[in-house]
This record gives C-alpha cells, sequence and structure tokens, in this order.
C-alpha cells in the first residue's frame, strides 16, 4: 500500500490561507441572503464557489443572461490575474445593486470596493427585509 508523502508546512499554511479568506469573503452574502426576504432560503449557495456568483445576481434583482455573462466573468477571474482586473468592475457593480436593494447604496459600494472589509460593515449593518417588496430604492 503506497502512503503519500505529508504535505510541505509552506503548502498547508497556503491551503489554509484561502480557506480562511474565502470564509471571510462568503460570509457577508451569506448573512445578506439570510435577511432577504426571497432569498433566505439559498443562503447556503453563498459558501459553494462560483454558485455564489449566481445567488448575488438573485439578490441584486438581476436577469438569468445577465447572470451567465457574471459567470463567464467570474470564470475568467479564476483564470488569473487579467480576469480579476476585468472582474472587478462586475462584483463592484453587483455590489450596489444589492445595497441599494437595502437603501444602502454607499454601503454597497464599500463592499465592493474593499471587498472583505466593506461586505462585513455591509453585511452586518443590514436589517431583515419586510414582508411585501424588497426595498430597492432605485434602478440604474
Amino acid at each position: 500500500m503506497l502512503l503519500a508523502a505529508p504535505a510541505h508546512p509552506a503548502v498547508l499554511v497556503a491551503v489554509g490561507l484561502v480557506i480562511t479568506l474565502y470564509a471571510l469573503g462568503a460570509y457577508p452574502l451569506w448573512r445578506v441572503a439570510r435577511v432577504t426576504r426571497d432569498h433566505a432560503g439559498d443562503a447556503p449557495l453563498a459558501w459553494i464557489p462560483v454558485v455564489n456568483v449566481i445567488l448575488m445576481c438573485r439578490i441584486a434583482g438581476k436577469t438569468p443572461w445577465l447572470t451567465l455573462a457574471v459567470l463567464v466573468s467570474t470564470i475568467s477571474i479564476l483564470v488569473g490575474v487579467a480576469g480579476g482586473i476585468a472582474g472587478f468592475p462586475v462584483m463592484f457593480w453587483l455590489w450596489l445593486h444589492i445595497g441599494r436593494r437595502f437603501g444602502r447604496p454607499g454601503l454597497g459600494a464599500a463592499a465592493g470596493l474593499v471587498p472583505i472589509v466593506g461586505a462585513w460593515a455591509f453585511a452586518l449593518s443590514v436589517d431583515p427585509e419586510p414582508a411585501g417588496e424588497h426595498a430597492i430604492v432605485s434602478q440604474v
């Protein structure tokens, strides 16, 4: 029976760092989804890579076609630095629309500009939506 050699400590540290950063980025989306009236049941999707982008589009009230376009840009983010630079404005735009839904476009913009810190500030500031229509302040 072959036994795998133990991983190098640097690899373990890198994997731990990636998991920690992912969790720090996924938690705010999970919290925001949980307080929505119409997507609270979908909140666990925030923890699944790529599927969390679909959840963001749903919360922002975007069409399935736009969701497909965002997914294409998200996959390019995963490919490399150039994709990350191209996808940054899309994520900013989505957070801005999510902020508008809750009447906090400024904090939504902060979540898009400073991904982890801004997203946490936004997520901790939102209150559960009242029953009825969600509070989209304006559509652009």
